[in-house]
C-alpha cells in the first residue's frame, strides 16, 4: 500500500465512520454477506482455532468467532480510529483477553506476523492498491481456512470508486486448503497464489 493510500485510507476510515459502523453493528449485527461467511467458517469447524482478521473493522468476525469457540484472534487494520474501535467493542464483549491488534498495512507488516488457521478479509481487497499482493500476503498465512467478501465484478462497481462499493453486491468466499485456485474478482488473484491450494466452500 502507498503511503498516499495510507493517509486517504485514515481519512476516509475515520472516528466518525468507526462510530458510525459501530452503532449499526450494535443495533443490527453483522452484515448479512459478513454473516454467511462467518456461518460457513464455523461450519468448516474453527472451535481452538486461532485467526487473523485483516482489515477488520469495528470487530464483527473477531468476536463472533471468539463467541463460536475460536482460541484467539488477531486483527491488522490501517485505521487507527477503527482498529481503536475494536478493542473497546472486544472488551464490552468480554473478549479482549482472547483478542490482541496490530496497526498497519498488512503488505508491509506480513512477514512479522504469525500464520493463522483462519484468515478473513471482510470487504477488503477491494479498497487496496496492490490486489495481488495482498491476496498473496493474506493465503500465505492461512494455515487451514481463507474467508473473503468482495464486489461482484459487475459493469456498475467498475464506475465507482473502491471505498464507494459498500452498496454494491459481494461475493462471499470461505476457502479451504485443499485444490489449487484462489478466486477474486476479474480473476487478478489467480496467479497470486498458484500454490496456495484453496479450494471454494461457497462457489461464487
Amino acid at each position: 500500500m502507498s503511503c498516499e493510500q495510507c493517509l486517504g485510507l485514515e481519512r476516509v476510515f475515520d472516528d466518525r465512520a468507526a462510530r458510525a459502523d459501530l452503532r449499526r453493528y450494535r443495533r443490527r449485527g453483522p452484515q448479512r454477506t459478513t454473516k454467511i461467511m462467518v456461518d460457513v467458517l464455523i461450519a468448516e469447524g474453527i472451535v481452538a482455532a486461532t485467526v487473523l482478521d485483516i482489515g477488520g473493522g469495528v470487530g464483527a468476525i473477531p468476536n463472533a468467532m471468539i463467541r463460536a469457540g475460536a482460541r484467539s484472534a488477531r486483527l491488522v487494520d490501517a485505521s487507527a480510529a477503527y482498529l481503536a474501535t475494536a478493542r473497546d467493542e472486544a472488551e464490552r464483549q468480554g473478549h479482549l483477553e482472547r483478542m490482541s491488534f496490530r496497526f498497519g498495512d498488512f503488505v508491509g507488516v506480513a512477514a512479522e506476523e504469525p500464520a493463522a488457521e483462519v484468515v478473513t478479509l471482510d470487504r477488503v481487497i477491494c479498497c487496496y492498491d496492490d490486489m495481488e499482493a495482498l491476496v498473496s500476503a493474506s493465503t500465505a498465512r492461512a494455515e487451514r481456512l481463507y474467508g473473503l467478501v468482495y464486489p461482484r465484478d459487475s459493469w456498475w462497481n467498475r464506475l465507482v470508486e473502491p471505498g464507494r462499493r459498500e452498496g454494491s453486491q459481494p461475493r462471499v468466499e470461505a476457502r479451504a486448503r485443499h485444490l489449487p485456485g484462489v478466486h477474486t474478482p476479474s480473476g487478478e488473484g489467480r496467479t497470486a497464489d498458484r500454490g496456495a491450494g484453496f479450494a471454494a466452500r461457497v462457489p461464487p
